[in-house]
């Protein structure tokens, strides 16, 4: 985006939320740990979604039960694949960062040929943050000029099944490979990055100690209670696994009319007394039930109030961050500066070195959304509006499996909340590529109900770990339904190649197909030895979807031997159109026909039947699908494009070089234009 531009954007967008802020009152400020009494019912009404997820509002356990929706009752309709249970990724458990690392490497040692790990960056302590690059490296064209697919996740610490949908992104697609036609052609034809977990340090930290951290491990941002120390009074032992108990006495007849549950209908009517708050314990997943000891570590008679860390790393990003909430004690305070973090830095860097990126996705959780830009807008204007839609409508479609509804997809800053500095933003504004942020998880966060014997009395877990991540026997339907999307739009992301090379009549008939259905706009150029060019392109340089298109070339256009041709696919993004993949081929004329050097031909490959089509059917337009809050947010009204058939027509296959790469596929021409 040009800087002018972008200067008034800042300017209309600071002004913006200025208005916003005078005519709203002051921002809610962050909620300290709970205290020892819950001092009567919470109404969730008085907190939006957004503000739940972003730690402006109470913790969880300071909500009343069934204040957060649950979610559904999931059972898998068959059979997930999965590594071997026990092994340090088995998607049974949440790992941690070393268990992650042990993963990564394993596999990487088992086929060397397709996965190759990274060390990229380090955490604020310390611990390597690494990345996964998966693609056939044996494959013939360079990687450097394959398109780019770029996973990350667990930006936010407490959010641990997001870590679990990237890898299990990862395995499958290794696993699959040789034996799934769509991950055998994703791996042999684009290149996939994953960086599973971008703040390893909150990963580590959500599992042994504070389950509520969102944020990065900063070690000297953040002063929480203003006393002059930093990090001094966190919370210690309540990781992943534990709760906090509560107490509510109902009238005996609502009791007895709800055994199991009374939190139904208008329950609060039936409370008698105010919830009494019990503490944390262990055993939420099972085991012993212990109660654990809250400590005044700075002794200054508030406990636990002053955490490690941090700063949100996903409002760190420099793509209007300067607009993002500066309380030092926020749960998404934005950092003393853009860039302040060294996991943000990491994913900056790498990714910059990504050069054909066509799409990105961050995994995310607390609720279940398919979020997509603009973050840091309700209104700007989003360039391509149009394919997030039909992108999105179809993850509606595909992420409706074992009991979960099509998910909501929606512009971020209109369905859940404005935040400034995200990834998503600044990946797709800078670099040009269809980004995506994933909600993919959200509960109730409780964790048991359990009756005192025959009484009115009823002890409540909740927790915060409970609402944002699935429990363990969850982790594998989830990650899978998510999987079901990613492989769409890596099935869906731009790929050139050369279905046809023949002679007919007087000249040469060439055939290049693009199997993704991201728009590109393709660029042809064909080389005789003599230096001699020829562009070609479609008819009037249109924007091309998975399709294939023809050219015929006069012969006296080319040399005998030493003629090249070179495919250029350019991603049709409004932010920054650019190039995801160049692909080369040489060949010379003999009296036979063509004979390839450089290259080879491959058949059209039509990967959309593995997902019941590119675009999703009128059905899932249904509001329950695009509306996350009320009142529902503006439709984007889109067209999907027509996408031609692809047809079949056996030829003679050119004469192949010992270099080239031989198919013994059939020929697939579509007529479109011929070259003068």
């Amino acid at each position: 985006m040009p800087a002018p531009r972008r200067s008034l954007l800042i300017l209309g967008s600071v002004l913006t939320l200025a208005l916003i802020t005078l005519l709203s009152g002051p921002r809610r400020q962050p909620s300290a740990n709970a205290p020892d009494a819950l001092g009567g019912l919470l109404a969730i009404d008085d907190y939006s979604l957004g503000e739940i997820l972003e730690g402006a509002g109470p913790a969880i356990e300071r909500f009343p039960p069934g204040a957060l929706p649950a979610a559904p009752q999931v059972a898998a309709q068959e059979p997930l694949p999965a590594p071997v249970e026990g092994s340090p990724v088995d998607f049974r458990h949440y790992p941690s960062p070393e268990e992650i690392r042990d993963f990564l490497q394993d596999l990487a040692a088992a086929h060397p040929d397709l996965v190759t790990v990274q060390t990229i960056g380090h955490s604020w302590q310390g611990r390597p943050i690494d990345a996964v690059r998966l693609t056939n490296a044996r494959a013939p064209q360079p990687i450097a000029d394959r398109p780019v697919i770029l996973i990350d996740a667990q930006h936010h610490a407490r959010e641990l099944v997001s870590a679990q949908v990237a890898l299990y992104n990862v395995w499958r697609l290794v696993d699959g490979y040789g034996k799934d036609p769509v991950a055998t052609r994703i791996l042999d034809t684009r290149v996939v990055h994953v960086i599973p977990s971008v703040n390893v340090d909150g990963n580590a930290l959500v599992l042994a100690d504070n389950q509520n951290n969102r944020k990065t491990l900063s070690p000297a941002c953040c002063d929480d209670d203003g006393d002059g120390k930093v990090d001094e009074d966190p919370p210690l032992s309540y990781g992943y696994g534990t709760d906090s108990l509560s107490r509510y006495t109902f009238d005996q007849a609502w009791a007895d009319a709800h055994p199991q549950d009374p939190f139904v209908d208008d329950w609060r009517g039936h409370v008698i007394g105010q919830p009494q708050a019990l503490g944390r314990f262990t055993g939420a997943l099972g085991g012993e039930r212990r109660a654990i000891a809250r400590v005044d570590a700075d002794g200054d008679g508030r406990i636990q109030e002053d955490p490690l860390g941090g700063v949100d790393p996903n409002r760190n990003y420099d793509w209007f961050w300067e607009g993002g909430d500066a309380r030092i004690g926020s749960d998404a305070f934005r950092g003393p500066a853009a860039w302040s973090e060294p996991e943000v830095r990491t994913l900056r860097d790498y990714v910059a070195e990504l050069g054909t990126i066509a799409a990105s996705v961050s995994y995310h959780s607390g609720t279940d959304l398919l979020l997509h830009p603009w973050a840091y807008s309700e209104s700007d204007p989003l360039p391509d509006e149009g394919i997030y839609e039909l992108l999105g409508a179809k993850g509606s479609q595909l992420t409706a499996v074992h009991g979960f509804p099509g998910t909501v997809r929606t512009w971020t800053a209109r369905g859940l909340y404005v935040a400034m500095g995200s990834s998503m933003d600044y990946i797709y504004a800078k670099m040009g590529a269809l980004a995506f942020a994933p909600e993919t998880f959200g509960d109730s966060g409780i964790t048991r109900i359990e009756r005192l014997g025959a009484t009115g009395t009823y002890t409540v877990g909740q927790a915060t770990g409970f609402s944002f991540n699935p429990r363990p026997e969850g982790i594998l339907p989830v990650a899978d339904r998510w999987d079901r999307w990613a492989r769409y739009l890596m099935a869906a992301s731009p790929n050139i190649a050369l279905n046809a090379l023949r002679r007919d009549g007087d000249a040469l008939l060439i055939a290049i197909g693009s199997e993704g259905v991201m728009p590109i706009r393709l660029r042809v150029t064909l080389t005789a030895a003599d230096g001699r060019r020829l562009e070609l392109a479609p008819e009037g340089d249109r924007v091309v979807h998975a399709e294939q298109l023809r050219w015929r070339v006069p012969l006296t256009a080319l040399g005998a031997q030493g003629n090249r041709l070179e495919a250029e696919a350019i991603l049709a993004s409004g932010t920054r159109p650019h190039r995801v993949e160049l692909a080369r081929w040489s060949f010379d004329l003999d009296p036979a026909g063509p004979r390839l050097t450089v290259g080879g031909i491959e058949p059209f490959t039509d990967l959309s039947a593995h997902f019941g089509g590119w675009w999703a059917g009128p059905e899932w337009n249904d509001p329950r699908y695009r509306c996350s809050k009320e009142p529902c947010q503006p439709q984007i009204l889109v067209t999907p494009p027509p996408l031609p058939t692809v047809a079949a027509e056996p030829t003679e296959a050119p004469a192949l070089s010992p270099t080239a790469s031989p198919t013994g596929a059939p020929e697939l021409v579509l007529p479109l234009l011929r070259a003068p």
